[in-house]
Parts: structure tokens; C-alpha cells; sequence
């Protein structure tokens, strides 16, 4: 992934946004994971707080919100379940792996740590990953 990371971080970005939207979707293409991405400035949403995210859901016809672990405290479940959404939250404990800058593994970096370090067979460890889940 060293061509994609020199390309990516000598790009001058107008946003934050614009560089994190296009590493979302390279890592997705370094992946093979096919996902239709949707904007939320596209869906013409105006609530705030947990009504946006129920909005949201419904909008995109979802029918289960996956939330970090951190939102606990401010995401209100009873709020989603008078909409019969389903509310859960990641409960991701990481793997871990051959890191080849350290010698001992430093968990919750980002995915651009396991490419670095997996390059193509990240997809296959992503995927074995994903499956003990599901």
C-alpha cells in the first residue's frame, strides 16, 4: 500500500472529510469489499441526536443501527425500539497480528496498520475476522 499511502498524504485536501472519504474507499477497494456508500449530507435530514440516527435508518430502509461502544451513554435505546429498529453495539476485541515496526502488538490502530503490515492478505484475515462474528 506505499503507492496509495505517498499518493493519499502528499495530496493537498480541501477537508478532513474528502481524505478520510477516500481512504474509506480505497481500503474497501484493498479489501474487496463491495459497498454502496451513502452520503449523510445526501438524505436531507434535519433532526439532531439519536432522531437523526432512527431517521437515517428508515430513510435507508435499515432495520439495525450498529453503534461504537463509546455512544452507550448518550444513544437513546427506547427511542429505537418505538421504531422497531434493533440497537447494538461493537463489542470488538482485536486480533492480533505481526506487526513488523514493533515487538509487541499495539491494538486499536487503524486498518491502515493491518494493510501495511498484511498487504493483500489482509482481506483474508478481515474475513476470517468478520465470519467468528457472524
Amino acid at each position: 500500500i506505499k503507492e496509495f499511502l505517498l499518493t493519499t498524504y502528499t495530496k493537498k485536501w480541501n477537508s478532513l472529510f474528502e481524505l478520510d472519504f477516500e481512504t474509506m474507499k480505497k481500503t474497501l477497494e484493498l479489501l474487496e469489499i463491495k459497498l454502496e456508500i451513502v452520503k449523510e449530507s445526501e438524505l436531507d435530514i434535519s433532526t439532531k441526536s439519536t432522531n437523526r440516527l432512527i431517521d437515517i435508518c428508515k430513510k435507508l430502509e435499515g432495520t439495525t443501527y450498529i453503534s461504537g461502544n463509546g455512544a452507550r451513554s448518550y444513544i437513546d435505546n427506547t427511542l429505537f425500539k418505538k421504531q422497531n429498529i434493533e440497537l447494538l453495539f461493537q463489542n470488538y476485541l482485536p486480533k492480533e497480528y505481526n506487526q513488523l515496526s514493533s515487538k509487541k502488538f499495539i491494538p486499536n490502530l487503524s486498518i491502515i496498520d493491518l494493510l501495511a503490515n498484511f498487504g493483500s492478505d489482509s482481506k483474508k484475515f478481515v474475513k476470517e475476522e468478520f465470519l467468528k462474528y457472524n
